[in-house]
């Protein structure tokens, strides 16, 4: 797809055209912002700019918008992932908690935050784990996954061949669940 720009309150907007089997030019904005416009074919680069000057308002006043509303979506989201991350996570730890419980001598708190290369940790000694927001966007037995590798790390701090054998143990999958974690690409 061609793009071009064209100049709104003194900043530069691209926007991108395609010459289609159509009678009038067409004008869309997405819900990102962009401008994208399908046009006759045989229509000039000249009459294309035209346009975009004759529509500068409308385009102006439908980005505003537009972003405004998705800006509101997002403020919203932004205020609704925390409580429910919070409770996903909260399940999951419950869940893998009560399998190890025997094992365990406290069910550790819970920190839920963006990290940028793990996808969980544990300080046993504060008694908790913590656990990377991203792994929202993994299937539910990666994250149950996550959550039992680090409260194993309560029982065996490093890992050794314990570890792995304890792990084994009580998810005897959990080789095929890290290689689907890692697939997912989102850390």
């Amino acid at each position: 797809m061609p793009v071009g720009k064209i100049i709104l309150e003194g900043e530069e907007l691209p926007f991108t055209y395609t010459h289609k089997k159509v009678k009038n030019i067409n004008l869309r904005i997405t819900s990102d912002g962009e401008v994208h416009i399908s046009l006759p074919r045989g229509v000039s680069k000249e009459r294309l700019l035209s346009f975009l000057e004759e529509k500068e308002n409308w385009i102006k006043e439908s980005r505003q918008r537009i972003l405004a509303r998705k800006m509101q979506r997002e403020a919203a989201w932004r205020n609704a992932v925390p409580l429910w991350q919070e409770s996903i996570f909260t399940e999951v730890l419950d869940e893998v908690y009560a399998r190890l419980e025997p094992y365990l001598e406290e069910k550790p708190k819970l920190v839920i935050r963006e990290m940028k290369t793990r996808w969980g940790s544990c300080t046993p000694g504060k008694g908790k784990i913590t656990l990377n927001k991203k792994l929202l966007y993994a299937p539910r037995i990666c994250i149950e996954y996550v959550v039992t590798h680090e409260l194993i790390h309560f029982l065996h701090p490093d890992h050794s061949k314990r570890f792995y054998h304890f792990f084994d143990t009580v998810m005897p999958r959990h080789k095929e669940y890290k290689k689907l974690l890692e697939s997912q690409n989102i850390l």
